[in-house]
């Protein structure tokens, strides 16, 4: 195993933070909750409602430019 260090404030690098925002978007654009914990229910509820397949696509994990496809397995696709 080789440790990768990866620069500060890159997205393009972290899928789990392109989703993050996708889903923050999705559940937080223009609403408010009173109580933080109705909040995050929505937001596991919307994380909750992606499809494998889709999770990855949003996360940009199925590109073919994704960073890591060299690096993974060749059936990493999962089919819905």
């Amino acid at each position: 195993m080789r440790l990768l260090w990866l620069p500060v404030r890159t997205p393009e690098l972290n899928p789990m933070g392109t989703l993050w925002g996708q889903a923050k978007d999705v559940v937080s654009a223009n609403k408010q909750c009173t109580i933080v914990d109705d909040q995050v229910d929505l937001f596991i509820g919307y994380l909750y409602s992606l499809s494998n397949n889709d999770a990855l696509q949003t996360a940009g994990v199925l590109s073919r430019r994704f960073w890591l496809n060299h690096a993974s397995s060749k059936n990493f696709c999962i089919s819905a």
